[in-house]
Formats: C-alpha cells, sequence, structure tokens
C-alpha cells in the first residue's frame, strides 16, 4: 500500500509547477527506501531564520505572498500540503522563499483498514486534520495563520508537554488574540 501511495503522490507532487514551490527532479526506490530528488535550496528554512533572530515586516509579507500563491496553486489542483510550517518555507542562493516537502500532501483521502491517516506537525494542524475529518485547503491556510502568529508574536499560540495535548488545544480552544 505503501509504495502505491508514495508512487502516486511523488507523479503528482513533481507534476506541480510554479515559481514558488521547490521543483522536484525525480523520484523512485533504492530497494526498499523511496528517494526524492528536488532543488538543493542554499538559503536554508524559515525555521533556520527564526533561530537567528526576528523577521522584518516588509520580509514576512514577501514570503507570505509567495507561499501563498504556492498553496493557491496546489489547491486548484486538489492537492493539500498537510504539513506548513517554519521547516517547509526554504530559501534559494538569493534569499527567493520556496514552499517545499510536499510529501505528506494528499491529492485525495488514502485510507486503509486502521482508518485515515493522521499527518502533519501537531503545532500547526488544523482542528479539522486533527479530528481525522476530511480536510481542505483551508486547513493550508490555518497552518499559514499559525506560522504568522509565531512570526509575530515569537511562540505559537498553543503549547503542551505532549502532541496529544497540542493537537487537543488546537480542537476545543480558540486561537489566543495576538495583542
Amino acid at each position: 500500500m505503501y509504495r502505491e501511495y508514495f508512487q502516486q503522490e511523488a507523479e503528482v507532487i513533481a507534476a506541480l509547477e510554479h515559481p514558488c514551490i521547490v521543483p522536484i527532479y525525480d523520484f523512485g526506490w533504492h530497494g526498499q527506501q523511496p528517494y526524492i530528488i528536488m532543488r538543493y535550496m542554499a538559503g536554508g528554512s524559515l525555521q533556520d531564520r527564526l533561530n537567528i533572530g526576528e523577521i522584518k515586516l516588509t520580509e514576512m509579507a514577501h514570503i507570505f505572498k509567495r507561499v501563498s500563491e504556492a498553496l493557491d496553486a496546489a489547491h486548484a489542483r486538489n492537492i493539500i500540503h498537510r504539513d506548513v510550517k517554519p521547516s517547509n518555507i526554504l530559501f534559494d542562493a538569493t534569499g527567493e522563499s520556496f514552499l517545499s516537502d510536499f510529501g505528506i500532501a494528499k491529492s485525495k483521502t488514502i485510507s486503509d483498514e486502521e482508518g485515515e491517516w493522521l499527518v502533519g506537525t501537531p503545532a500547526y494542524m488544523s482542528p479539522e486534520q486533527a479530528q481525522g475529518l476530511h480536510v481542505d485547503g483551508r486547513s493550508d491556510v490555518y497552518a499559514l495563520g499559525i506560522v504568522l502568529y509565531r512570526l509575530l508574536t515569537g511562540q505559537l499560540p498553543f503549547s503542551s508537554d505532549s502532541a496529544t495535548g497540542l493537537i487537543n488545544s488546537h480542537v476545543e480552544q480558540p486561537v489566543p488574540d495576538i495583542r
């Protein structure tokens, strides 16, 4: 099942060409190990930049414009990223931002005998995604909003000692007022 899923998703993602999405050059299997070859992004990630210090508002606006355009392109093809977070926003050598890691995107619902797969990063997961409900592009928009919250405040809106606690916060609590 996983091999078929990987092949199907890799084909969809590799065909997703957009100037704000890290391009995929090749994908396949080396023995039992799947691989994806994408463009090298020498500028690191947004997470790397957050670890160093603050990001200027003008830079934030430019990053969000590009990531929003990338998500619009994916959503137009019914591809949901499902893991929008600072470590999946990469920069090239000139400092231009790109959305990456569509590796857990689902172009359609995938389930097996154990139910639907819960994928993503709990700190950025929409309530619907956290509950295993049907998701659409709005889940990515929610995650992008959490990224913005973090950029503006320097912290995540929810914290917990466990992934379950974090997921429950997204489901049960409103996002705290940024002010």
